[in-house]
């Protein structure tokens, strides 16, 4: 299967404007790269610590829900 591949105009006033957007928040926000490791690990370590809990007590939560639903349908199979 081939893409169909299609170019859009930008007129040179929008580029222009665009290029010094992109420019101005080059040069006023501090890149990734430049800070040390330990900087690095100790901003994305809470993020990381958050999404474990949540998946827990997603696993927890649907564990619960598929256990009542057991004991239901086994409740309804010794009562028939």
């Amino acid at each position: 299967m081939a893409a169909a591949v299609s170019v859009e105009y930008m007129s040179g006033p929008s580029l222009k404007r665009l290029h010094a957007t992109l420019d101005k928040l080059d040069a006023g926000e501090p890149r990734l790269e430049g800070r040390r490791s330990s900087d690095r690990a100790a901003a994305f370590m809470p993020w990381h610590g958050l999404l474990a809990a949540s998946v827990a007590v997603m696993a927890v939560a649907l564990s619960l829900l598929a256990a009542t639903g057991w004991m239901q349908i086994r409740a309804r199979a010794t009562l028939a």
